[in-house]
């Protein structure tokens, strides 16, 4: 067990996906108490948290999404890729999984994305 690191002994984020504006979000999903969102900048996923995830999870509970068009999520052809876009879809995102009051934790674009 000595050879064995921290990460592996964490269950490992569930991957689930929730219906936003007609488009598939995917999300990584992990550990309980207060929610943490963590925002992906540009041109990266919910896979660039993979190594804070484990850490963060062990006290709380800690959402990764794919913004729409990146990642997992879907990539409409019809919709307009803004940040303000970007944003209201976040917002709904957050509505759907009753997320009222969170931490966010954002990089590169996922920056401008808080309303």
């Amino acid at each position: 067990m000595a050879d064995v690191k921290v990460w592996q002994t964490i269950s490992k984020p569930q991957a689930k996906t929730i219906k936003v504006n007609g488009s598939n979000i995917f999300y990584l999903e992990s550990g309980k108490g207060k929610p943490v969102v963590l925002l992906h900048g540009w041109p990266t996923s919910s896979y660039l948290w993979r190594n804070i995830i484990p850490s963060l999870a062990k006290k709380q509970r800690v959402i990764a999404p794919d913004l729409t068009g990146y990642g997992r999520s879907d990539k409409p052809l019809d919709i307009i890729y803004s940040i303000d876009n970007q944003s209201k879809i976040l917002g709904e995102f957050l509505d759907r999984l009753e997320l009222n009051k969170t931490a966010l934790v954002v990089h590169d674009f996922g920056g401008p994305n808080p309303k």
